[in-house]
């Protein structure tokens, strides 16, 4: 069984017993579950049921956000990181922790941390 006969047989399920929110569930079930690409998702959708397009959309922008959120997450992540760096830069060139903490506008939790880390 291909991911489009799958893809095909989970559509016309939702279509006759369930609603868009169930469709869009198990659309986005079958994309991480089965690794599949969206485009050819999408297009065995459109294909097959072009009634369902906006729910092709409705994936795709949370795919969107999702993809821009672990963006986000990685970039605060590497800020962080860059952070507690010069904590201990700072701290091994004998600055105080209040220094420190007043410089780079850090609690003392935060400075605690990058000093342990």
């Amino acid at each position: 069984m291909t991911d489009i006969e799958l893809t095909g047989k989970s559509i016309t399920l939702t279509d006759k017993y369930g609603s868009s929110v169930h469709l869009n569930t198990v659309l986005t079930y079958l994309l991480e579950l089965y690794q599949m690409d969206f485009a050819e998702l999408s297009e065995a959708v459109s294909t097959h049921y072009p009634s369902h397009k906006g729910v092709i959309m409705t994936i795709a922008e949370q795919l969107e956000e999702k993809g821009l959120e672990k963006g986000r997450a990685e970039e605060r992540k590497k800020a962080l990181e860059a952070t507690y760096a010069s904590v201990r830069r700072m701290s091994d060139m004998g600055m105080s922790t209040e220094v420190i903490k007043q410089a780079l506008q850090l609690s003392d939790e935060q400075i605690r941390e990058a000093l342990h880390n």
